[in-house]
């Protein structure tokens, strides 16, 4: 048996929310940054892991600017992470 919908409820069109991206230190060109901002909010999806997530932006790193990129996504955790000049984003 089918839920009840109420009609009201079911013609309200859904609205995406947008992304909030909040960038602390950045050491890349600007066209590189907007790109890597532009492929985080594509890749967050509702039920996507910060491990899928991160996978996502780096393939696509990788396959627009080249290999060895590293992405790092979540909310509670620690690094270090060196890297060439012109080519950071925290």
């Amino acid at each position: 048996m089918q839920p009840e919908v109420d009609p009201a409820i079911a013609a309200v069109p859904v609205v995406k929310e947008e992304a909030r991206v909040q960038i602390k230190n950045v050491d890349m060109p600007e066209e590189m940054q907007q790109r890597a901002v532009e492929l985080a909010k594509e890749a967050v999806q509702p039920n996507a892991s910060p491990r899928e997530i991160a996978g996502t932006i780096k393939r696509e790193f990788d396959k627009i600017y080249g290999p060895a990129w590293h992405c790092i996504v979540g909310k509670a955790f620690g690094s270090f992470v060196t890297h060439g000049t012109r080519s950071g984003l925290s």
